[in-house]
C-alpha cells in the first residue's frame, strides 16, 4: 500500500450529504462550527468533520468569521477542514439561516424559479483524527477544486459525475450504501486533485511527488515493524545519508526518524483503540522493541501513557454508545 492509501485508509472517511437544495438570490446559509456540527451530527470529539459544498448549478461565495470570501462557480467544490464557522451566500442576503434549522425544518430557504436559481449539494465528510496522520496534517484549511471535466482530473470529474447522478436516481435499494462509497472515491481523488498542485511548499504531499522520497516513504510504510534508519532509507532512495536527510527535512519540514517516530505512534493509537492487544503485541507490530519503550516515546509526543489514552478513548466511546 502507497503511503498516500496507507494514510487515507487510517482516517477511515465517511461521507454523508445533508442538503441538496435550490437557492434563490438573496438567501445564505450560515453553517456551524465543528464542535456544534459534531454535536447535531452525533460524533464524538475524536471525529474530524469537514464541509463540503458542490455547486451544481450557479455560483455562491463561502465567507468566514473574518470577512474573507472564496468564490464558487458551477461545478466546484470547496472541502471546509478550517474548522470554524462560515456561511454560504447567494447574492446578498440579510439574515443566514442555521444549517441546523434547516436540517430540522425549521425554516426554510425562499422558493428559487429556474431562472435564477443556484443548486447546491451540502455534505460533510468525518474522519478519524488520528494524531500523528501525515494526511490530515497536509490539508488546507479550504481544499477548492473545480470538478467540470475541461479543468480538472478526469478521475475527479467522473467521481463528481457519478455522485451527481446517483443524487438524480429515485431512492433505491442500497443507494445510501452507494452514496456513501462515492463520497469516499470523490474526497479521494479532490485530495489527488490538490496533490498535483501543492508545488514547492513544504509539506508531506510535495515528499509523496518526489520519487526518491517517495520511494523510501513506500518501504517504510510497507513494514513500519522492520528495523529503519536514515542509512537504510537512504539507500532506498539511492542518496547518500546526508544528503537524503537534508532532502527529507527540507521537502516534508520534519527529519526522517520524526517521521518514522510519528506513523509508528498513530499506528499504534490505532491499535490501542481498535484491539485489545497488550502493549508488547502492539509495540512489535509498529516497530518498537517493547512495551515500555513505546510507552515512553507515547508519552513523550502524546502527553499521557499509552494506557491511559486507550481508556480515554474507551470511555468516549461508551459516552457516544
Amino acid at each position: 500500500m502507497s503511503p498516500f492509501e496507507d494514510a487515507l485508509t487510517d482516517l477511515r472517511i465517511t461521507g454523508a450529504v445533508l442538503l441538496h437544495e435550490r437557492y434563490a438570490p438573496g438567501c445564505a446559509v450560515l453553517v456551524p462550527d465543528e464542535q456544534k456540527l459534531r454535536t447535531l451530527l452525533g460524533h464524538g470529539p475524536h471525529v474530524k468533520l469537514a464541509p463540503f459544498h458542490l455547486v451544481r448549478r450557479g455560483e455562491l461565495k463561502l465567507a468566514d468569521g473574518c470577512g474573507e470570501h472564496i468564490a464558487l462557480k458551477e461545478l466546484d467544490v470547496a472541502i471546509w477542514l478550517a474548522g470554524s464557522a462560515h456561511s454560504l451566500n447567494f447574492g446578498t442576503a440579510d439574515k443566514a439561516l442555521p444549517l441546523e434549522a434547516i436540517i430540522a425544518g425549521a425554516h426554510k430557504p425562499p422558493a428559487a424559479n429556474n431562472a435564477c436559481a443556484a443548486e447546491l449539494i451540502c455534505g460533510v465528510f468525518a474522519m478519524q483524527a488520528a494524531p500523528f496522520n501525515p494526511l490530515l496534517a497536509a490539508l488546507p484549511p479550504v481544499l477548492r477544486c473545480a470538478t467540470a471535466a475541461q479543468a480538472t482530473s478526469q478521475m475527479l470529474a467522473k467521481a463528481a459525475e457519478l455522485l451527481l447522478l446517483e443524487l438524480d436516481a429515485p431512492l433505491r435499494q442500497c443507494a445510501s450504501y452507494t452514496r456513501a462509497r462515492l463520497l469516499e472515491v470523490f474526497f479521494a481523488e479532490a485530495i489527488r486533485d490538490h496533490q498535483a498542485s501543492v508545488g514547492g511548499r513544504v509539506g508531506w504531499l510535495r515528499g509523496l511527488n518526489d520519487a526518491k522520497l517517495s520511494a523510501a516513504l513506500t518501504a517504510f510504510h510497507e513494514a513500519p515493524e522492520e528495523h529503519w534508519s536514515v542509512e537504510r532509507l537512504a539507500n532506498i532512495a539511492a542518496l547518500s545519508p546526508s544528503r537524503f536527510a537534508a532532502r527529507f527535512r527540507d521537502t516534508l519540514g520534519v527529519t526522517a526518524m520524526e517521521y518514522v517516530a510519528r506513523w509508528r505512534l498513530n499506528l499504534a493509537c490505532g491499535l490501542l483503540q481498535n484491539t485489545d492487544d497488550d502493549m508488547a503485541s502492539i509495540a512489535y507490530a509498529v516497530g518498537y522493541g517493547g512495551g515500555a519503550a513505546l510507552s515512553r516515546a507515547f508519552k513523550e509526543r502524546v502527553g499521557i501513557s499509552p494506557a491511559k489514552w486507550r481508556l480515554n478513548e474507551l470511555k468516549q466511546n461508551q459516552a457516544r454508545c
